[in-house]
């Protein structure tokens, strides 16, 4: 059920989530700055907790920012 959320609604996994970050070099805490959630919330989405359809969004576009 939550691949199904995951792809309907367009949400990077974990995995995507983490290297995309070590791709850019950033701290968890200057990820979550920049995409305007909190600490905590952004370290529970790498641990795999699955984000709310705003926040997969900001997710969504901070891998596609570093993807380029």
């Amino acid at each position: 059920a939550f691949a199904i959320y995951r792809e309907k609604h367009n949400i990077p996994t974990a995995d995507t989530i983490v290297a995309a970050r070590d791709n850019s070099l950033l701290a968890k805490s200057e990820v979550a700055h920049l995409i305007g959630i909190d600490v905590d919330t952004y370290i529970r989405y790498e641990a795999g907790v699955l984000p709310t359809i705003e926040h997969g969004v900001l997710l969504a576009n901070f891998v596609k920012n570093i993807e380029r």
